[in-house]
């Protein structure tokens, strides 16, 4: 079976079916401009004039065991049926699913044909639209090779020919392709920024900028704040719904931190204020703790939102370890609306093993979801062991590339709490797709963790370094055969 998954290479949801019948063989592929509202959908729709006056729309549904669903086709070249094909923004095809027509409605399937059927549910619409339907920042700590965005843009220096820092780690992760297209561009000019291929990267593009020597001249602040504006027009131009920055300046040019935060956090904004028709999620990457409580203290200065989901996030899971469930999940849904991804993964938990309320793994799912399109490793791992326990749909190959993302993800996380599970489950269900070499050393990672969670009086990690030294051992005796 051709499974057509480029999918969890970005943090952007989508739905595509494959070959087979029904809801059992879904693969979350990319197909972001369909979360972008003002893109246009093909309906099959007829529309008459009402006896107020009113225009009335008729939308083409799919019926199914589960319900009906608004059928909505990304070309009219994947329609069945052509007779009343309609182009249409998805915001109007949403706003119909809220009339009284429609309100039975279990949501949107996309692309879909006699046999196959791709459900986009109203509940996960939904959080999606109060995600994606905005411009948004964030700060993240790790590695911004790793980072899931449309567009990394890369600090480079005036021949981007590759150096050192975060301009050589991108190059070395890319592969050599980066460097021969940068060597097209004859260089860029201080606070100025051009665009490539990111080739291995897991981002579309990485948008090169020259942020300038710090000698402390009036000049290089407008340079620096040109380096961020630059950057977003040039994703802009290219249709980036994402974008992700590292400190810019603040290495080896020596720029002071604090002023550099400042700068980038002002710029970010203007650039946004400047164009609110515009939907972007930014990034902030940082590498240190200290790095990133200044973006968030600077993002705290011009929005009270971005630290406020963080103390109604700290509150909930202050509520729940006190067994408050509650109000932890009201803490958590006021965190989520506002954006806390950490917060939507933890309702996903709540609601999945029923914590004060019924179990419900169909919102569990929507939550994991919503939280896995930015990048939240707990998330996507969790989404794996649906597929894995035929929450979903039982598929082994699909939980393997939900392990394999967030195993990506969570190797260079500054705070790994997962990194020991994934690996587990990497091992177990993944032997024929790993290397001798990585299964001895996710092994030995696995059971060290797991000895350190023990130690500090988790019980549950008992059996889990059982099952991880069991698995080491069959992993060293095959090393020991090739030596």
């Amino acid at each position: 079976m051709d499974r057509m998954y480029k999918s969890l290479e970005r943090a952007v949801y989508t739905a595509q079916n494959i070959e087979g019948q029904g809801q059992n063989n879904i693969v979350y592929e990319l197909f972001g401009d369909l979360l972008v509202w003002n893109k246009k959908v093909w309906i099959n729709a007829m529309s008459e004039r009402t006896k107020d006056g009113q225009v009335s729309l008729t939308l083409g549904l799919i019926s199914t065991e589960d319900g009906d669903y608004v059928a909505v086709y990304t070309s009219k070249d994947k329609m069945i049926n052509q007779d009343y094909a309609t182009e249409m923004p998805l915001d109007e095809v949403l706003a119909n699913l809220s009339n009284k027509d429609y309100k039975i409605c279990k949501g949107l399937a996309l692309n879909s044909t006699l046999n196959n059927f791709v459900p986009l549910p109203k509940g996960l619409l939904g959080m999606l639209m109060n995600v994606v339907n905005s411009s948004r920042i964030s700060v993240v700590m790790g590695d911004i090779t790793h980072l899931a965005a449309d567009a990394i843009v890369n600090a480079a220096n005036n021949t981007l020919l590759g150096g050192g820092g975060v301009d050589g780690a991108i190059h070395r992760a890319a592969g050599p392709e980066l460097l021969e297209e940068c060597r097209t561009l004859g260089g860029c000019a201080t606070g100025e920024a051009k665009i490539t291929k990111a080739y291995n990267l897991f981002a579309d593009y990485v948008i090169h900028t020259v942020g300038p020597v710090y000698h402390g001249e009036k000049i290089e602040e407008k340079q620096l704040w040109d380096c961020y504006q630059n950057s977003l027009q040039l994703a802009w131009q290219n249709d980036c719904k994402t974008i992700a920055f590292p400190c810019i300046s603040t290495g080896a040019y020596g720029y002071p931190q604090a002023k550099a935060t400042e700068i980038a956090v002002g710029a970010v904004f203007d650039w946004m204020n400047n164009h609110p028709d515009t939907t972007i999620m930014v990034y902030f990457c940082c590498f240190s703790q200290m790095e990133y409580k200044r973006y968030d203290i600077a993002l705290a200065k011009k929005d009270r939102s971005f630290s406020f989901s963080d103390v109604l996030l700290n509150k909930g899971a202050a509520a729940y370890k006190q067994g408050d469930y509650a109000q932890a999940i009201q803490l958590y849904q006021e965190a989520a609306a506002l954006g806390n991804t950490t917060a939507m993964s933890n309702l996903g938990y709540c609601y999945y093993y029923g914590r004060d309320i019924p179990v419900d793994k169909e919102k569990a799912r929507q939550y994991w979801e919503a939280a896995s399109l930015w990048g939240d490793v707990n998330a996507i791992y969790k989404l794996g062991d649906m597929h894995l326990n035929g929450d979903i749909a039982r598929d082994e190959e699909m939980a393997w590339i939900y392990y394999r993302r967030a195993y990506m993800l969570a190797r260079k996380s500054i705070n790994p709490d997962y990194y020991p599970d994934i690996c587990l489950r990497m091992l177990k269900y993944g032997q024929n797709k790993l290397s001798i070499r990585d299964r001895v050393s996710m092994g030995q990672m696995a059971v060290e963790a797991f000895g350190k969670r023990l130690a500090q009086g988790d019980k549950f990690s008992q059996k889990l370094q059982q099952e991880a030294e069991e698995l080491l051992k069959e992993a060293m005796a095959e090393y020991e055969k090739l030596r």
